[in-house]
């Protein structure tokens, strides 16, 4: 069971405020590759996927708790007519949303949001069998807000470009390691 502390709840709360006014439209723009007849809507598992990952949520556990503990809250943005779906229901559907829509809902909450204090890390990592990737890594919510497509070793620049590419980061601090 998580505890959610003042301060979290604040910071919660005030990402809540930004977050809505930039980005709820995004949500309409994914694609729910469900059909039209869905228990849990797209932009609700999404809405409750995104505040808890900001609110602090480690997994997907920790997001229905969220959820159940915030649900009247939630209902003020989005009705939530079924509740909140089960942590493997919420897993379930994430892990079939394109990583390239997820991966553009949280880059556009961050480059559209105050970028005088953001400071963003663009690393590679290995992630088994010969295979890299490029992540991005936002410090102040604590939160990779892109990653690269997979690729063979000796590429990260390429990884590197892709990110720069995909995200409006003018006003931001960005590190790279030495590669880059």
């Amino acid at each position: 069971m998580i505890s959610f502390e003042r301060g979290l709840l604040k910071k919660w709360e005030i990402l809540m405020q930004e977050f809505l006014s930039n980005i709820m439209d995004l949500f309409t723009t994914v694609e729910d590759y469900r059909g039209k007849v869905v228990e849990y809507p797209i932009n609700e598992v999404l809405f409750l996927f995104s505040v808890g990952i900001m609110a602090g949520c480690v997994d997907f556990e920790d997001i229905a708790e969220f959820g159940q503990l915030r649900l009247e809250e939630l209902r003020r943005h989005l009705p939530f007519h079924n509740k909140i779906p089960h942590p493997r229901t919420i897993a379930r559907i994430i892990s079939n949303i394109s990583g390239d829509a997820l991966s553009g809902i949280l880059g556009r909450f961050f480059s559209d949001s105050e970028r005088s204090n953001v400071h963003i890390s663009l690393d590679g990592k290995h992630i088994g069998g010969g295979i890299f990737t490029v992540s991005a890594f936002e410090s102040k919510n604590g939160l990779t807000i892109a990653q690269s497509k997979p690729f063979s070793q000796g590429y990260e620049l390429s990884g590197i470009k892709e990110i720069i590419q995909s995200l409006n980061l003018k006003g931001c601090t960005i590190t790279i390691d030495a590669i880059g």
